[in-house]
Protein backbone atom coordinates (compact mmCIF):
# COMPACT_ATOMS: atom_id res chain seq x y z
CA UNK A 1 0.00 0.00 0.00
CA UNK A 2 1.16 3.34 -1.12
CA UNK A 3 1.96 6.24 1.30
CA UNK A 4 -0.70 8.62 -0.72
CA UNK A 5 -3.36 5.09 -0.06
CA UNK A 6 -2.45 5.00 3.76
CA UNK A 7 -3.10 8.84 4.07
CA UNK A 8 -6.17 8.57 2.47
CA UNK A 9 -7.42 5.38 4.16
CA UNK A 10 -6.44 7.70 7.60
CA UNK A 11 -8.37 10.54 6.20
CA UNK A 12 -11.34 8.54 5.36
CA UNK A 13 -11.62 6.78 8.71
CA UNK A 14 -11.16 9.62 10.79
CA UNK A 15 -13.80 11.70 8.67
CA UNK A 16 -16.32 8.72 9.30
CA UNK A 17 -15.69 9.11 13.18
CA UNK A 18 -16.20 12.59 13.25
CA UNK A 19 -19.38 12.49 11.42
CA UNK A 20 -20.64 9.45 13.21
CA UNK A 21 -19.93 10.97 16.84
CA UNK A 22 -21.52 14.15 15.47
CA UNK A 23 -24.86 12.52 14.60
CA UNK A 24 -25.04 11.19 17.94
CA UNK A 25 -24.78 14.75 19.86
CA UNK A 26 -27.24 16.92 21.34
CA UNK A 27 -28.25 19.85 19.68
CA UNK A 28 -28.50 22.36 22.23
CA UNK A 29 -31.06 24.69 20.03
CA UNK A 30 -33.51 25.28 23.44
CA UNK A 31 -31.41 27.78 24.93
CA UNK A 32 -32.36 26.17 28.92
CA UNK A 33 -29.61 24.11 30.13
CA UNK A 34 -30.06 20.32 30.93
CA UNK A 35 -29.89 21.17 35.03
CA UNK A 36 -33.21 23.06 34.24
CA UNK A 37 -34.75 20.86 32.26
CA UNK A 38 -34.24 18.01 34.68
CA UNK A 39 -35.21 20.17 37.44
CA UNK A 40 -38.32 20.86 35.75
CA UNK A 41 -38.97 16.80 34.79
CA UNK A 42 -38.32 16.13 38.61
CA UNK A 43 -40.80 18.59 39.87
CA UNK A 44 -43.71 17.94 37.63
CA UNK A 45 -43.43 14.01 37.44
CA UNK A 46 -45.74 12.29 39.74
CA UNK A 47 -45.75 8.62 41.40
CA UNK A 48 -48.85 7.21 38.35
CA UNK A 49 -46.91 9.12 35.74
CA UNK A 50 -43.42 6.89 36.73
CA UNK A 51 -45.82 3.83 37.24
CA UNK A 52 -47.74 4.75 33.89
CA UNK A 53 -44.15 4.42 32.16
CA UNK A 54 -43.02 1.43 34.04
CA UNK A 55 -46.19 -0.45 32.51
CA UNK A 56 -45.29 1.04 28.98
CA UNK A 57 -41.78 -0.35 29.00
CA UNK A 58 -42.91 -3.77 29.37
CA UNK A 59 -40.32 -4.71 32.81
CA UNK A 60 -41.27 -7.39 34.82
CA UNK A 61 -40.38 -9.97 36.23
CA UNK A 62 -37.17 -10.85 38.94
CA UNK A 63 -33.81 -9.41 39.43
CA UNK A 64 -30.84 -10.67 41.61
CA UNK A 65 -28.40 -7.78 41.66
CA UNK A 66 -25.07 -9.28 43.00
CA UNK A 67 -23.16 -6.22 44.96
CA UNK A 68 -19.48 -6.18 46.19
CA UNK A 69 -16.81 -4.03 47.03
CA UNK A 70 -16.42 -2.06 51.16
CA UNK A 71 -16.46 1.39 52.17
CA UNK A 72 -17.78 4.32 50.29
CA UNK A 73 -17.65 2.01 46.92
CA UNK A 74 -20.85 0.25 48.68
CA UNK A 75 -22.69 2.91 50.36
CA UNK A 76 -23.05 4.36 46.45
CA UNK A 77 -23.93 0.75 44.70
CA UNK A 78 -26.68 0.57 47.61
CA UNK A 79 -27.76 4.02 47.14
CA UNK A 80 -28.30 3.50 43.22
CA UNK A 81 -29.70 0.34 43.45
CA UNK A 82 -32.61 1.93 45.83
CA UNK A 83 -33.16 4.65 43.35
CA UNK A 84 -33.34 1.85 40.93
CA UNK A 85 -36.06 -0.09 42.99
CA UNK A 86 -37.97 3.39 43.57
CA UNK A 87 -38.20 4.01 39.74
CA UNK A 88 -38.88 0.19 39.17
CA UNK A 89 -41.85 -1.26 40.89
CA UNK A 90 -43.05 -3.41 38.67
CA UNK A 91 -39.61 -5.36 38.97
CA UNK A 92 -39.11 -8.04 42.27
CA UNK A 93 -35.44 -6.79 42.90
CA UNK A 94 -33.74 -9.17 45.00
Amino acid sequence: MTKLSKQALALLLGATTLFTLAGCGSSGSSGSTASDSSAAKTETASAETKTDAAEASGLSGDLDIWEWGADDEAKAREAATKIFIEEHPELNVT
